[in-house]
């Protein structure tokens, strides 16, 4: 059930149920909603635990709890057990009693058959976590510790747009991923990831610059052919002639030349004001009109009416290169842009555009100066340009249209019926982005993957200083934004330096068959010392003269290279925390060696000799 009151600050009891009230913010659009409890219907007293949960949870609840709730209630409220337990008084429960409670709504949410069905479970039982009542041996019913037999779904990486490759860019080492970049120092690699970051950037700016482009060259050609008119030989009697003799513009039967179509549709939507929101007459309908002069949006078909109409109102790729162009820009959240409405954009400085987006999280205001001008440049901002675009595409809509939401990035709203020229938020933004990407060949990234990566750009450029990223993101803390680091462009800068370890290695190994398998008769010829105070071993050779010394690899060195992993694994904890000075200078080139060398192996033809060399290990464990 929807309404509309945002306001709410309790949810509204009746004599049999409540209306759980739930609110959610999404892209900048807000919907509203109730989700009821029938306490006879589930056969629940009242005055129980379940009333004395909801009177603690808070208002209004996200609807996803709210709904799970009710969902897991419906199958709790089946067995006589549970419906006794949610009934009685808090006061008279134990823990035992919730514990059985949550016992029965995992093996309700395992019945689900939900891809995640650990955030299932929590939401299933997150009323209950808000109750503050105590249980008869004093302790909060939110206090009762559950573990759950589901596996804790952690937190997937958080991919960079750099980490695809890109076939259209001509610098093959910027093409590849960003973890593929060489060097010989961390200053050549920190550059050229900075470089690679911008590049990425640039691509999808200049492909939404290019968008614009055609955009506004399709509008100088539909003035143009208005300012021309129709041919004279199109008198008014002839127009009413043509209009009469067909029910509707895409009759098939339709008769006139080619050359003057698209003159004589501009003439029709002028003079009947089709650029107004009204109820249309089906004889009017633009919708798949064949236009053979009309160019086409570069990722989709044009709708016709979007080029005819393209002097009043932007078409949907003109709005999305718009987003894309701000999101780089400001590196906001794509929920906090599109809150951005004519009245939070500040014109009062000329050459400038102050911004107000909301977050829609926490409400909170974020503030962002776009300028005319880039720095450095006498060229205009591509940003500022789309907010001139998007605040003349507003006043249109103003002056002649309807719309449905405040935002500046609004479209014409599908299945409105008759009723034309209606516009809403834009939404669907993912598959606007898989026909831009199609169109312009560029790898497919998300609108969460422009915050991301400009950040990390924010942040290289700054000279690595966490602050810059952190302002960005607005995390409220530096270990917030240490580990979103760890997780983005520290992680692929890692997986560089091992890569380029890893290629510098490569060149040095030679593989050998019929070498001996007894690590014992191989003397001082080994991948790895012995004991950890041996420095005699091809190792500490390859460290001390890299490049310039060649490692045959027989099964002896997979052997213990296999070993070697297993005890770094270990007892790396031991080794930092014995010597912390030792574990970096000595141990650590070792184990940087080690991994290289078995990705190395494990990426080559000798990757079966690896895994069965690890299962014989293991058998011996």
């Amino acid at each position: 059930m929807k309404y509309n009151n945002t306001n709410v600050t309790s949810h509204i009891w009746t004599k049999n149920s409540v209306f759980i009230q739930t609110f959610v913010r999404h892209n900048g659009q807000t919907s509203c909603g109730q989700v009821e409890i029938n306490f006879p219907e589930l056969m629940i007293s009242r005055s129980g635990l379940l009333e004395q949960a909801i009177l603690d949870t808070p208002c209004p609840l996200n609807p996803l709890t709210a709904r799970s709730f009710l969902r897991t209630l419906k199958t709790l409220s089946k067995s006589n057990v549970i419906q006794r337990l949610l009934g009685t008084p808090v006061e008279q429960l134990n823990y035992q009693d919730v514990w059985k409670i949550f016992q029965n709504i995992e093996q309700d949410v395992k019945d689900w058959n939900y891809n995640q069905p650990y955030t299932s479970f929590i939401n299933a039982i997150r009323i209950f976590k808000y109750c503050k009542t105590q249980l008869s041996n004093g302790q909060f019913v939110r206090d009762v510790q559950y573990t759950a037999t589901f596996k804790y779904e952690e937190k997937k990486i958080k991919k960079l747009i750099s980490e695809t490759y890109d076939t259209d860019i001509e610098d093959i080492e910027m093409a590849a991923p960003i973890s593929l970049l060489k060097n010989s120092s961390a200053s050549e690699l920190d550059r050229k990831a900075l470089k690679h970051l911008q590049i990425r950037l640039d691509r999808i700016s200049d492909a939404c610059d290019q968008v614009i482009q055609n955009h506004l060259l399709q509008v100088i050609k539909i003035k143009k052919y208005k300012e021309l008119g129709l041919p004279e030989s199109y008198t008014l009697q002839k127009i009413e002639s043509i209009l009469a003799r067909y029910n509707s513009l895409k009759d098939k039967k339709f008769r006139i030349p080619a050359n003057d179509r698209l003159s004589f549709f501009l003439y029709v939507i002028e003079r009947f004001e089709l650029y107004v929101s009204k109820t249309l007459p089906e004889k009017f309908s633009f919708t798949n009109l064949p236009l053979s002069d009309a160019q086409s949006i570069e990722w989709s078909p044009t709708q016709s009416v979007d080029y005819l109409l393209c002097d009043y109102y932007l078409p949907r790729n003109v709005v999305c290169a718009c987003v894309l162009l701000l999101l780089i820009e400001t590196g906001w959240n794509p929920s906090t842009l599109l809150t951005l409405s004519e009245d939070r954009i500040d014109k009062s400085v000329p050459g400038e555009f102050r911004l107000e987006g909301v977050k829609t999280k926490t409400g909170q205001l974020q503030v962002f100066v776009v300028k005319d001008k880039v720095k450095d440049s006498a060229k205009s901002s591509l940003a500022y340009r789309s907010i001139e675009l998007l605040l003349q595409h507003n006043s249109n809509i103003n002056s002649f249209a309807t719309r449905n939401s405040d935002s500046i990035f609004i479209v014409k709203a599908a299945r409105t019926g008759n009723n034309i020229n209606v516009f809403d938020v834009t939404s669907h933004l993912e598959r606007d982005i898989e026909r831009f990407c199609d169109a312009y060949n560029i790898p497919i990234f998300s609108l969460k993957d422009i915050r991301d990566q400009k950040a990390n750009l924010e942040y290289m450029k700054s000279g690595k200083n966490p602050y810059v990223p952190m302002t960005i993101l607005g995390h409220a803390d530096l270990s917030s934004i240490t580990y979103y680091l760890n997780s983005t462009i520290l992680r692929v800068l890692n997986e560089a330096n091992m890569n380029e370890f890893m290629r510098r290695l490569g060149d040095s190994i030679l593989f050998v068959g019929g070498r001996i398998d007894n690590l014992a008769d191989s003397g001082k010829n080994l991948l790895f010392p012995i004991s950890r105070y041996n420095d005699q071993s091809i190792a500490d050779t390859w460290l001390n003269n890299i490049g310039n010394s060649i490692i045959p690899i027989g099964r002896a060195e997979i052997k213990h290279c296999a070993m070697q992993m297993r005890y770094y694994k270990e007892i790396i904890p031991d080794l930092k925390s014995t010597n912390t000075a030792r574990f970096k200078s000595f141990h650590l080139p070792r184990i940087i060696f080690c991994i290289a060398m078995y990705k190395f192996i494990f990426e080559s033809e000798y990757r079966s000799v690896l895994r069965e060399i690890e299962k014989e290990l293991l058998t011996r464990v």
